[in-house]
């Protein structure tokens, strides 16, 4: 039901289509969350960040880059490689955001930082409730201060 009304929002409408235009016939929708990043090569990666950059500040968009949170010590053994290229990514988006002047939320690093990092992760992927909050703190906090929304 959630799923059906999502994908009617105009947000959703209009991410399909930037995706789309950024990546063509290799953009191929998954149900989960990084799956679809986790397949691009690190180099793919950085070519597709900056495109998509490209492609939001010719709309006059300002874009925020945002790394992901990882968490090593939920990582087992056989998934070392992903942890190692999230982080390649986290790597790479920090250093376009320091050359193209964007915006940077560094969840990794608010996530390393946090006093309660054994409550953030429901699982070696995915942000429990706790972290969650985080999180949305974290966004409301950088559109403040990157000036992508006035404070009334």
């Amino acid at each position: 039901m959630l799923n059906k009304q999502f994908k009617r929002s105009y947000l959703y409408s209009f991410l399909w289509k930037i995706s789309k235009r950024v990546l063509g016939d290799n953009f191929k929708l998954t149900n989960k969350i990084g799956k679809l990043a986790v397949r691009l090569l690190p180099e793919e990666y950085r070519s597709t960040l900056k495109r998509i950059i490209t492609l939001l500040q010719s709309y006059k968009i300002k874009p925020m880059l945002i790394t992901y949170p990882v968490e090593s010590d939920l990582f087992v053994d056989d998934q070392f490689v992903c942890l190692e290229r999230l982080r390649s990514y986290n790597g790479m988006t920090r250093e376009i955001s320091k050359k193209y002047k964007i915006s940077l939320l560094d969840l990794e690093k608010i996530f390393s930082e946090d006093a309660n990092n054994a409550k953030l992760f429901a699982d070696a992927y995915h942000p429990s409730n706790y972290g969650h909050k985080v999180i949305a703190n974290a966004i409301y906090k950088e559109l403040l201060r990157g000036n992508f929304l006035t404070k009334q």
